[in-house]
C-alpha cells in the first residue's frame, strides 16, 4: 500500500470497506430503539391519552412530515433532512398529516426557529424528566398535545391504504403467534431445565408410567412455559415503528464518520443514506430491541424488474445485523391471497430468527458470567476463546438456524394432509427460467368427476439485511417458504370444495 500521507487507520478503513463493501460504517443494531422514558412516554400516550399507537411516529427527520420543501432556505432543508424529531403525532392512523411535535429537551435552535415559523405547535420535553420521573410528571409533559388545532402547514400524508395493510398484517400475524405453529415452540423446547426434559422423555413417553405422572409432567411443563413466557416478553411480544431514521435503531462506528481524503463522505450513498434516510416500517421486541425491517416497494411490471430501495439502505442493515425484506405492495388488491400468504409465512420467519438470536446472545451471557475476571475486571482470552467454542456447539447442537429441514417438514406434512384425503393426488414443483418465480401445479382426482387442476406461482424473495449471516437461511429455504405459502393456499381452496360438495 503507497505512501498517502494517511493515518494507519484510515489506512484499516479502506481496507474495510474493500473486502465489506459499505457496511463497514455501522457497528450494530441499538439495544433498544426508544429508551425507557421514551417508551414509558409511549405508554402514557396510548394508555392514558388514547392516542393510537399507529399515529405516533417515532426518530424521524422533519422532512418525513413535509410534502414541498422548495420554498425553504438551503439552511432550514439541512435541518429537515438531518435533524430528528422525537415524535410526530398524525391526525389519522393512515395517509395522516402531522398535528403536533414533540422534541427532545436538547433540540436544536434550529428546529425550534424552523417550527415556530412554519406556525406548527410543538413541545419540548424538560430537561428534569427521565426514567425515574413518575407517571403525573409525565403526563403533564404531554398534557399540551391534547386537544390542540394546528394549522397543517406540514401536511405530507403518511402511509398509504396499501402500505397500513401491510403493517396490519404483521401484527396480526405475530399477535396471533403463529410462529409457534409453524416452528412449533423451538424456544420453550431449548429453554427447558435438563430435568423437565427428562420427565418429558421418561414420563410421558413411556408407556409404563402412571395416568397422574404424566399430568403432572405436563402441567409442570405448562408452569414452565407460562414462566418463559412471563420472564421473557421480548421472546413473543412485538411493536411495529412506521417511518423510523435508519440512524435511530443503526449504531455507526465510533470513528466511521471521520473526514478522510480515502473516503468520499459527500458523495457516498451509504452515508447519505445513514444521516438522512428512513426505513418504511421497523419491527422490534417489547423492549423496542430492533428484529427486522420490511420495505414497501412496487410490485414488478410486466417487462421489467421490481424497484426497489437503494442498496444502501441494505449494506446499513447488514452491517447492523438486521436482517429485511422489500414487499411488493399494491393499492388495489392488498397484493393479492398469495403474496398475502407468503408475507405472513416471512414475517414468522423473521421473528423466529429474532427469537432464536435472543437465546444465542442469552446463553452467552450466561457463560460470561461463570467466568473470574482478572483484577482488572477483564476475562482472560483463552476463557473467551472457550466461550466462543461453547456457543459454536451450542448453535449447532442445537440446530438454533437450521430452519430449512423444519420448513420441508411443514411442507411434507402438509402434502401429507392433501394425499390423506386424495390418494392418488400428483404435484410438481417448477421455477421459471429466469428465477424470478416458483410454480405448484397439483391435480386432485375427484370421485365421479374429471380431475381438478390447480396452480399457483410465487415471485422469488430475495433476502437482504444480514440473512447470509445465518448458516440456516439460504435462498433455497426461502423458496422453500414460497412453496409452503403455495400448500397453505391450496388447502384453503380445497376446503372450499369439500365445503361445496
Amino acid at each position: 500500500m503507497g505512501n498517502t500521507g494517511d493515518s494507519d487507520y484510515h489506512k484499516l478503513l479502506k481496507l474495510l470497506a474493500s473486502i465489506k463493501g459499505d457496511s463497514w460504517v455501522v457497528e450494530s443494531a441499538v439495544p433498544a430503539f426508544l429508551t425507557t422514558l421514551e417508551l414509558r412516554l409511549h405508554d402514557v400516550l396510548v394508555d392514558g391519552y388514547g392516542f393510537h399507537p399507529h399515529r405516533l411516529i417515532w426518530k424521524t427527520p422533519a422532512k418525513t412530515f413535509v410534502s414541498n420543501n422548495a420554498s425553504l432556505g438551503r439552511f432550514d432543508r439541512r435541518t429537515l433532512n438531518t435533524e430528528l424529531i422525537l415524535l410526530g403525532i398524525l391526525d389519522e392512523a393512515v395517509e395522516g398529516t402531522v398535528k403536533h411535535i414533540v422534541l427532545e429537551a436538547n433540540a436544536s435552535s434550529d428546529m425550534e426557529r424552523l417550527l415556530r415559523r412554519e406556525c406548527l405547535p410543538y413541545s419540548k420535553l424538560p430537561s428534569t424528566l427521565n426514567a425515574d420521573s413518575t407517571d403525573a410528571e409525565l403526563r403533564r409533559a404531554l398534557f399540551g398535545i391534547v386537544g390542540r388545532h394546528p394549522r397543517f402547514l406540514w401536511n405530507t400524508k403518511l402511509l398509504t391504504p396499501a402500505e397500513a395493510a401491510t403493517r396490519e398484517i404483521v401484527s396480526e400475524e405475530l399477535n396471533a403467534l403463529s410462529f409457534l405453529d409453524y416452528f412449533e415452540d423451538f424456544t420453550s423446547t431449548i429453554t427447558k431445565e435438563p430435568y423437565l426434559e427428562e420427565t418429558l422423555n421418561h414420563t410421558i413417553n413411556d408407556g409404563s408410567c402412571a395416568t397422574e405422572n404424566v399430568d403432572k409432567a405436563k402441567e409442570r411443563i405448562a408452569e414452565e412455559k407460562a414462566k418463559i413466557r412471563k420472564e421473557h416478553p421480548d421472546y413473543f411480544s412485538h411493536r411495529v415503528f412506521a417511518k423510523p431514521a435508519i440512524r435511530a435503531f443503526v449504531e455507526p462506528e465510533a470513528e466511521a464518520l471521520k473526514s478522510s481524503p480515502m473516503i468520499d463522505v459527500e458523495g457516498n450513498a451509504v452515508f447519505h443514506a445513514l444521516c438522512e434516510d428512513v426505513v418504511d416500517f421497523l419491527v422490534t421486541s417489547e423492549t423496542t430491541q430492533p428484529c427486522f425491517v420490511f420495505q414497501c416497494v412496487a410490485p414488478p411490471a410486466s417487462d421489467g424488474p421490481a424497484r426497489t430501495k437503494p442498496t444502501a439502505i441494505d449494506d446499513l442493515l447488514h452491517g447492523a445485523e438486521i436482517p429485511s425484506i422489500h414487499i411488493p405492495i399494491s393499492n388495489n388488491d392488498r397484493d393479492g391471497s398469495g403474496r398475502t400468504i407468503a408475507f405472513r409465512l416471512l414475517t414468522n420467519l423473521l421473528f423466529e430468527l429474532h427469537r432464536r438470536k435472543l437465546l444465542l446472545e442469552e446463553e452467552k451471557t450466561r457463560m460470561r458470567e461463570q467466568q473470574t475476571p482478572d483484577e482488572n475486571g477483564e476475562i482472560e482470552i483463552e476463557a473467551l476463546m472457550e466461550i466462543d467454542n461453547w456457543m459454536s456447539y451450542f448453535e449447532a447442537s442445537s440446530g438454533l438456524f437450521e430452519f430449512d429441514g423444519e420448513i420441508a417438514k411443514r411442507v411434507n406434512r402438509e402434502w401429507e394432509s392433501v394425499k390423506a384425503t386424495y390418494r392418488e393426488a400428483e404435484c410438481k414443483v417448477t421455477r421459471s427460467e429466469e428465477m424470478k418465480e416458483i410454480k405448484l401445479a397439483v391435480t386432485l382426482p375427484l370421485a365421479g368427476e374429471k380431475p381438478k387442476d390447480f396452480s399457483f406461482v410465487r415471485p422469488v424473495v430475495t433476502p437482504s439485511g444480514n440473512w447470509d449471516q445465518f448458516s440456516g437461511i439460504k435462498q433455497k429455504t426461502l423458496d422453500r417458504l414460497l412453496i409452503l405459502s403455495m400448500f397453505l393456499e391450496l388447502r384453503r381452496q380445497v376446503s372450499c370444495i369439500s365445503t361445496n360438495i
